[in-house]
């Protein structure tokens, strides 16, 4: 029970990053296909992948806010608080005397900055990490948005090339500064060498499952195997809606020049570690804090379709969620 009660904290950032990315009702509809998904729902309550999944999720949603905060070199401000942000806030203000009131106000204006959303960025990861190394893939994903303003993809982007590169390069230097700080913290506390660890650990699963090299064919099976086991674990609908939304994707870049960069760069980073065999097995178990990057592109399709199709695919999710607990349990 309270590993499922962890867990649920990653509901907080599912919601919010759809909503900082699309809006208000693609948070909503993220939220609910998120509690759906099968391979999260079983694995939560069967696993402790619940649990791991709650630091990367958290370092994806923290790295948007740090870029929203980081000023952007267009003559543009960085995001200001919401309405709704800063009702709560002075909400709670009133509770304290005028003088402690301004003091919290100071307080938060000073914590409100992308260099302090980067350091929680990067113990998030950190945090992750220790828990699982599949972690990495969180990692692999922000760098793989820090280089795509270099390809130069969007015809007419908010602020040059440059700025945007610029402005990720320094989040994620602040991020992998908080990473390495916390490692090095854990080494003088209590001697412990994340390194080592890893290293043992690869070799490890490598004398278990192999390091699927062994032969091309075996490269090519675990390779689709892998993506295959994957994306059928997140959910046929929600796959099916992706794929689709894909070609979306690709056309708005091709007619009007502009990139979903969420959506291309975990493109870029799921073939990545599909074709890498860094994992070899049960990746539909492993991977499932990777839904986060499904269930918003679906929820942002689905606000821009008819009302019934979101319930199509949200009832054909329930249904196969329940025939993949019954052959958990019995079959397989």
């Amino acid at each position: 029970m309270a590993s499922i009660l962890f867990t649920a904290l990653t509901l907080i950032p599912v919601y919010r990053l759809g909503r900082r990315l699309y809006g208000e009702e693609v948070g909503r509809y993220a939220l609910a296909l998120f509690l759906i998904t099968p391979n999260f729902v079983m694995f939560t309550g069967t696993s402790m992948d619940g649990p791991f999944s709650v630091f990367p999720i958290f370092g994806v949603y923290l790295f948007y806010k740090s870029i929203a905060l980081h000023p952007l070199k267009t003559g543009l401000p960085s995001a200001a608080p919401t309405e709704r942000e800063e009702h709560r806030a002075e909400f709670l203000y009133r509770f304290f005397t005028e003088k402690r009131r301004n003091r919290l106000r100071a307080m938060r204006r000073q914590l409100r900055t992308w260099h302090v959303y980067s350091l929680l960025t990067g113990v998030a990861l950190a945090l992750g990490m220790f828990m699982t190394y599949s972690t990495v893939v969180i990692g692999i994903f922000l760098c793989v948005l820090t280089l795509l303003p270099l390809a130069r993809l969007e015809t007419a982007p908010i602020g040059n090339w440059r700025s945007n590169f610029v402005r990720h390069l320094k989040v994620v230097l602040v991020a992998g500064a908080g990473f390495v700080a916390f490692y090095l913290l854990l080494f003088v506390l209590t001697g412990f060498r994340p390194l080592e660890a890893l290293w043992a650990a690869i070799k490890k699963d490598e004398a278990g499952m192999g390091t699927g090299y062994e032969s091309i064919a075996r490269y090519f099976h675990i390779s689709f195997a892998n993506l295959f086991a994957f994306l059928m674990g997140i959910g046929i609908p929600i796959t099916t809606v992706w794929i689709r939304h894909l070609g979306k994707t690709a056309r708005a870049w091709r007619e009007n020049g502009t990139v979903d960069t969420f959506v291309i760069g975990y493109v870029i980073t799921l073939l990545f570690f599909t074709f890498s065999t860094l994992f070899t097995m049960e990746v539909e178990r492993i991977w499932i804090f990777m839904v986060l990057f499904l269930v918003i592109p679906v929820a942002k399709h689905l606000t821009e379709r008819p009302l019934a199709d979101f319930y199509w695919v949200a009832g054909l999710l329930i249904v196969q969620l329940i025939v993949s607990e019954v052959l958990l349990y019995t079959y397989w």
